[in-house]
This record gives structure tokens, C-alpha cells and sequence, in this order.
């Protein structure tokens, strides 16, 4: 069984950013002028509108709110990838050097930004922001490492077995055959 080379070690920053910031400011303000459009419309009987509207606005409030707690918490530091492992590198924080259970988990890929999803060994799972801008010669290199597929090896200490991913040390989910598969029989 051929191996397939891990792609080569790259770190890029992540946190917060002015854009980020500028986009949740325009999401609250385009929330906020449908609040005032649909209270301009007429929201139901004039005994209830006060009440809607005052409910609308404090909807939107606490939306506004949770995401500017969001962006705020958001961490910042280093996300590695030394050709074998995942790690966080924080700023401002005890434990500086952080593994991760897995690889990052790409939960929007924007071209230009990446939100992902980690799992440090210890703590609870955590959103990282990273924009191209933050390091341009390391994005590609970040890119490929994110969405590169573990190299697969046989069960360790056998040398023999289904396959199991060398990240992860787990065997992958079976998939139907294709088409032009035969169905073992």
C-alpha cells in the first residue's frame, strides 16, 4: 500500500478582526432596519404593537449583544501544523503550546477566511477566525494542511487490517460500494 506524504508543517495566525467586526456591525444594523420595517408595516392589532415592537427590539438587543460577546471571546495566537500534529499556539494564556484531539474542523472557507472549528486535548472545543491577510505566505500552506486527507496505515503493532488513519489512529466509516464495486460476498 502506497503512502501519501502529509503535507508540510505551516502556521498562521488567528483572532479577531476590523472586517469581522464591520460584518457583525452590518448584520445588526440590516436586523435592526427590518425591526423598523416591520413595525412601520403594522404588527398585528394596535392594542399588541407596542408590545411587539418593544419584543422585536429587545430580540434584536440581545442578538446584537451575544454577537459582540462572540467577537470579543474569540481567541488569538498561532494555529501550527508541524507535518504530524495539530497545535494552538495562545497568547496571553498558562498553557501557551496546545495539541489538538484532531485536525480542525472547517466550518466556513471564505477563500480569503477560514472559520474553524478546534478540540484542544484539554478544554472545550473552540471557533478560530483566520484571514489570508494575516500571513499571505503561509495561506496556501495552511489550506493545503487543512483540507489534505490523512494518509491511511494498516492496525497498528499488525501490519495487517483495515485501514486506520495515522492522525487518528481510528479506523474510517465503511462506505456503500459504488457502482462499479463489486459487493463482497
Amino acid at each position: 500500500m502506497s503512502s501519501r506524504p502529509l503535507p508540510p508543517p505551516a502556521r498562521h495566525p488567528y483572532g479577531g478582526s476590523a472586517a469581522l467586526g464591520v460584518a457583525a456591525a452590518l448584520l445588526s444594523g440590516l436586523g435592526l432596519v427590518a425591526i423598523g420595517l416591520w413595525i412601520a408595516r403594522g404588527i398585528g392589532e394596535a392594542a399588541t404593537q407596542p408590545l411587539r415592537a418593544g419584543g422585536g427590539v429587545l430580540l434584536w438587543l440581545a442578538c446584537s449583544a451575544l454577537a459582540l460577546h462572540w467577537l470579543r471571546s474569540l481567541p488569538e495566537g498561532v494555529l501550527q501544523w508541524d507535518g504530524e500534529a495539530w497545535l494552538l499556539e495562545r497568547s496571553a494564556v498558562s498553557e501557551r503550546f496546545v495539541p489538538l484531539r484532531e485536525a480542525p474542523e472547517v466550518a466556513l472557507d471564505l477563500q480569503g477566511a477560514l472559520l474553524l472549528r478546534v478540540r484542544p486535548v484539554s478544554g472545550p472545543a473552540q471557533w478560530l477566525w483566520l484571514q489570508a491577510r494575516s500571513a499571505p505566505a503561509q495561506w496556501a500552506a495552511l489550506r493545503r494542511a487543512l483540507h489534505a486527507r490523512p494518509p491511511m496505515a494498516t492496525v497498528p503493532g499488525t501490519g495487517a487490517g483495515p485501514p486506520v488513519d495515522a492522525r487518528t489512529q481510528t479506523t474510517p466509516p465503511a462506505h456503500a460500494a459504488g457502482p462499479n464495486e463489486r459487493h463482497p460476498r
